[in-house]
């Protein structure tokens, strides 16, 4: 029987020894989500306490995977490391990984990242993925760009290769972390979303300059922003009790519609968008204003002088055969199509709920698809009919349906709600369009 001799016998070589620092705990970042292919791409970053060079063990389910390659390459203390995952099929998955060094110690596992997809769903989730809250509020897709607003955790910007980005109170003089509206601006090919909030004005970009804009240090009448459209003849800034500011995005200049100075029937104005002929402006309680240019102005349309359900507003979308489609509090949806007004309820159409929390028109001609959020669930109309998806017969990880938006490459459909973020890659329509969202929760 041999004693333990501390240090190395006489003539022998020291023996290696594990050290008894592990590397830390890595961090994961999801850069692309898993779509029909089910590639996973992500992005892995870990620090060891002697400097060591590390590599990675992939995690699925808590098991390693996948089993005929035990590891990815080393590569350096602290230096991020891309690799893809190549999912074995749809399903529900949980992503965590491991740190180990040249010595075979094991960190403790990252943070978990969980998704679920099918061959037409996808959904992303936090507190795993990058996005910051749960709680959804506003979409808007430029390009590969995706911006996500949030109820209490700002923006979060998504780009492919390029992985996170955040705008939030801690990071930005960004004055209210409820982001309520959110556009995709670009100038000089940067792109440089403005973004409305609950109570802390609006983060805009003027005469090529970052500005924090409120009631005290511009001319915004309100700081609850509710809306956010852009056109030809400038910017439209919507707010909860102070009309509609109107920015002339070439000379800079400010101009305030509101109650007291033009024919606008409330100044609690809840969505915007904008036609070929104008912009169209909901009210809380007041119907719409049509803002038509050169010189004809303001025309109304409410319960009392038009086939309109309701006169509480709640989003509006302008397809691309320039009907106008709008959401109410209550009355249903309702779409102007030339002169004639036709309403959609809940009984005896496919909608969910008489409520309508966002709408997002699809580019076909001359009949568009509709996506409608409710409370209830996500319609889509096309004719000659409807189809609902709730939490019982799709992915949606709630049926609240807060924000909805296009992407130009990859899954088309996002669709915010407040329990997350969910791609629909399925039939949505045809080619993307432009994102046109309620930004309220």
């Amino acid at each position: 029987m041999l004693a333990a001799v501390a240090g190395a016998l006489p003539g022998c070589a020291k023996l290696p020894t594990r050290s008894s620092a592990p590397p830390a705990r890595p961090q994961l970042e999801s850069l692309q989500f898993p779509a029909t292919t089910g590639i996973w791409t992500v992005r892995a970053t870990a620090s060891d306490p002697e400097g060591r060079q590390v590599r990675f063990r992939v995690l699925l389910n808590g098991a390693q995977f996948p089993s005929e390659i035990t590891s990815t390459r080393f590569t350096g203390s602290g230096v991020p490391l891309q690799f893809d995952i190549f999912l074995p099929g749809p399903g529900n998955y949980r992503l965590e990984i491991q740190a180990q060094d040249a010595g075979e110690n094991l960190s403790p596992p990252s943070e978990a990242i969980e998704a679920s997809y099918d061959l037409d769903w996808i959904a992303i989730r936090q507190p795993a993925f990058p996005i910051p809250s749960d709680r959804i509020t506003a979409l808007a897709v430029l390009g590969t760009m995706r911006y996500i607003g949030t109820e209490d955790a700002g923006l979060a910007m998504f780009e492919r290769f390029v992985g996170w980005q955040y705008l939030n109170t801690a990071n930005t003089p960004l004055a209210d972390a409820h982001v309520t509206a959110v556009w995709p601006y670009t100038i000089g090919g940067q792109r440089r979303p403005w973004i409305g909030t609950m109570n802390g004005g609006l983060r805009a970009w003027i005469a090529g300059q970052e500005v924090f804009c409120n009631t005290d240090n511009s001319s915004l009448p309100a700081n609850h922003v509710t809306a956010i459209s852009f056109s030809t003849h400038g910017a439209w800034i919507g707010t909860l009790g102070g009309g509609v500011a109107r920015i002339d995005t070439t000379a800079w200049t400010w101009r305030v519609n509101n109650t007291g100075n033009s024919p606008l029937p409330s100044d609690r104005v809840t969505a915007i968008a904008h036609a070929a002929n104008g912009a169209w402006v909901g009210t809380e309680d007041r119907g719409l204003a049509k803002w038509t240019p050169g010189g004809a102005g303001w025309t109304l349309h409410n319960t009392g002088n038009s086939a309109l359900p309701s006169d509480r507003i709640t989003c509006i979308a302008v397809d691309s055969s320039q009907n106008v489609w709008v959401g109410t509090d209550g009355g249903g949806l309702a779409v102007l199509r030339g002169t004639t007004w036709t309403t959609y309820r809940a009984t005896p159409s496919g909608l969910p709920s008489d409520r309508i929390l966002s709408l997002l028109a699809g580019p076909e001609r001359p009949a568009a698809t509709m996506w409608i959020g409710t409370p209830a669930g996500l319609a889509r109309f096309r004719q000659p009919g409807w189809r609902t998806f709730t939490t019982r017969n799709s992915l949606l990880p709630g049926d609240t349906i807060t924000a909805l938006g296009y992407a130009y490459l990859g899954w088309p459909l996002w669709v915010g709600t407040d329990r997350g973020l969910v791609n629909f890659r399925g039939d949505t329509g045809g080619a993307p369009s432009p994102p046109v969202a309620r930004f309220r929760p």
